[in-house]
Parts: structure tokens; C-alpha cells; sequence
């Protein structure tokens, strides 16, 4: 609540500076620094979420997390051991366009391959630095969620940062998401 004390009479005379002090307010999410177990690894997400490092979710994540606006979790696998991300170069930087559809198509093969697989639309690629971290930004839709994925290949593994929200929370998640993405420390 913010609230302003002034004599009645004074209301009209400093109505523009109380309108130019609340045109200042912002509100944020309130953000906590977590470690990935059994990484380096550190991001931030969300005060309100609750971590799991036993995720029941997905078996291949180290860490889920989520609140009941989004949710979020990070695989960290060694590529020799997963022959599922062989296909993967030694590195995500100066990709040649042939590396890059390679790596698209095989991407393209998984998300069919799973379960849900049938239901994935709007499946979008981009390969770019994400503050500094050369990576692919994996995005898809399905059924009525959306799905980010920022990908890492860094000493041999496969790095990935999840994040899912229902279309309907589009605006918080992309704000939580851009915050989370910057902290990522690899």
C-alpha cells in the first residue's frame, strides 16, 4: 500500500507529482540463487519456488523447481554417456548451417519421438549467445503450455535450462525467464 498525507486543499495543486511518483512504481519478483547438485552450476529463479533435487517430473533433470505460474529445471548430462545427445558437436559456437540443421533435425526427431510428441507445435530454433554463453534457444508449444529451453554444451555435456509456463502466464514468465536466464553462471 502507498499512501500520501497532504491538507485537502493541496490535493489539486500536487495531483501531477503524485501521478509522476506512481508512473515510477515497479514491481519484481523476488529471486533466489540456486545451486544445480552435482554441478558448478548456479541460476536464479524465483523465491516462491520450491526446489526438488528428486525430481518426479523428469529423471533426466538434477534440479526441478516451480511455483504455480511456472516451472523450471536443468539437465546436466555427459554426451559420451547419452548416446540421445550424440548428435551434438563438441561446441555450439561457429556452427556451420549444415551443423546447425543437423542439430535442428535431430532436436525435431526427440520432441516427435516422446510421448507427448504428437502435440508439440510451433517449434522454433535459435542459435545465438545468451549473455555471453554461445547456446541453441529451443521453443515449442504444447498442449497449452510453452516450453523454453536455453542448451549449453560445455566440458563434454549436454546443459540444459527448462522452462515451462501456460500460455496464459506468458508475461511473467517471459520477465522471470530474461532474469534467470542473465544469473546463469556455467
Amino acid at each position: 500500500m502507498i499512501s500520501f498525507t497532504m491538507k485537502e486543499g493541496d490535493r489539486k495543486k500536487n495531483g501531477p507529482a503524485v501521478k509522476q511518483l506512481l508512473d515510477t512504481l515497479t514491481f519484481y519478483t523476488p529471486m533466489q540463487k540456486v545451486n544445480v547438485k552435482g554441478t558448478p552450476y548456479t541460476y536464479d529463479i524465483p523465491a516462491s519456488m520450491k526446489v526438488d533435487y528428486d525430481p518426479p517430473v523428469a529423471p533426466d533433470h538434477v534440479l526441478v523447481a516451480g511455483n504455480r505460474l511456472l516451472m523450471t529445471g536443468v539437465a546436466a548430462l555427459p554426451i559420451a554417456e547419452n548416446r540421445e545427445f550424440s548428435f551434438l558437436p563438441a561446441s555450439l559456437s561457429h556452427l556451420s548451417e549444415g551443423d546447425k540443421e543437423n542439430v535442428m533435425s535431430h532436436f525435431k526427431s526427440k520432441l516427435a519421438g516422446e510421448s507427448t510428441g504428437r502435440y508439440v507445435k510451433n517449434v522454433k530454433f535459435l542459435f545465438g549467445s545468451f549473455h555471453g554463453r554461445d547456446g541453441l534457444r529451443l521453443d515449442f508449444d504444447d498442449q497449452g503450455d510453452h516450453n523454453t529451453s536455453y542448451i549449453f554444451i560445455k566440458d563434454g555435456k549436454y546443459i540444459s535450462f527448462d522452462y515451462i509456463y501456460n500460455l496464459k502466464e506468458k508475461d511473467y514468465a517471459e520477465r522471470v525467464i530474461e532474469r534467470s536466464l542473465e544469473s546463469i553462471s556455467l
